[in-house]
């Protein structure tokens, strides 16, 4: 369709979508910025009188101009205030309950006042706090119950106060006294060592990643000589083993030579890196199993990870042979 252009009059070719989209009608970028620096108007901020050039659509009928909105806030705290705020309405002159200072109430806050729905009126969040612990003490606390119950420590035997809603579940006196309980007395009952150990079986038994690079070069190996095995099998309810052949009564251990502390490179001596705490621990855990697993008539072979990636043939050739 032929329509003409706003700013220099002539006329083009324009689709009828887009005319009914918009009500002034330009031939070019460089006629529409052309006809936008002739509607702009330029006024002064009404809070900074810094100079402001806008469109006139965005100037017209409007009595206060703004450069921005923090201009807008300042200028609205200063003149939108009080009598002048268009939502005012006359408020009813109160002392706040705490410090006596004069404060100004709406009607329906002051009604509330009146009907006994509110009971204080405060002046501040900090005069609510301090009249709050002054008055809100012991048996004026809507809180409360029964007061407080004295109850004996389970680790230093001493007596302590506990409100009477946390008797059934308070058992110590400190914090400190928690902690050098379940670090000294807790490792010691033997219900929880079994609760512990179960949840440790578990965790192993559902990690995502089951096998190490040693237990999947060994897992592999089993495959191809069709040797049938289980990976990951609990034994006793004590112990998880990497691998347990049925059919040989053995089991395999692939260790780590850095977790299991390899002889040859970690302990005493020239030339060895000393244990770490961690490293001397799982050499004891790892004694503690070989004999419990002797005692009960299996066969263990504790194969080390670097024996694996040499020649894994002649780690297990006791399998084959």
């Amino acid at each position: 369709m032929i329509v003409k252009c706003n700013n220099c009059g002539e006329d083009f070719d324009k689709l009828p979508n887009q005319i009914k989209r918009s009500k002034l009608h330009f031939c070019s970028k460089e006629c529409k910025n052309d006809w936008d620096s002739k509607s702009r108007i330029t006024r002064n901020c009404s809070n900074c009188n810094k100079e402001i050039t806008r469109k006139k659509s965005q100037m017209e009928n409007k009595e206060h101009i703004f450069c921005d909105k923090k201009c807008y806030s300042e200028w609205k705290s200063k003149n939108i205030r009080g009598e002048k705020h268009p939502l005012y309405k006359n408020k009813i002159l109160h002392n706040c309950n705490y410090c006596n200072k004069e404060i100004g109430l709406h009607e329906s806050r002051y009604n509330s006042l009146l009907d006994g729905k509110v009971n204080n009126i405060f002046c501040s969040k900090t005069c609510k706090e301090n009249w709050e612990k002054e008055n809100f003490t012991g048996q004026n606390n809507p809180n409360y119950k029964n007061g407080n119950v004295v109850k004996v420590c389970e680790y230093c035997n001493e007596d302590y106060d506990v409100p009477y809603h946390r008797k059934d579940i308070t058992k110590f006196c400190s914090v400190e006294c928690k902690n050098k309980w379940q670090s000294e007395i807790l490792p010691k009952n033997k219900d929880w060592v079994e609760f512990r150990r179960n949840v440790a079986i578990r965790v192993l038994l559902n990690q995502k990643n089951k096998f190490t690079k040693p237990e999947l070069l060994t897992k592999d190996f089993l495959e191809q000589n069709k040797i049938k095995y289980i990976a990951q099998h609990p034994f006793y309810n004590k112990f998880v083993v990497d691998f347990f052949i049925p059919s040989m009564n053995i089991i395999i251990e692939c260790l780590g030579d850095y977790w299991h502390g390899h002889p040859d490179k970690y302990g005493d001596g020239e030339n060895k890196k000393p244990l770490t705490e961690k490293q001397i621990k799982t050499k004891e855990k790892d004694i503690i199993k070989y004999n419990f697993l002797k005692e009960k008539g299996h066969d263990i072979y504790m194969v080390w990870e670097r024996d694996i990636y040499s020649n894994i043939e002649e780690c297990y050739k006791f399998l084959i042979s």
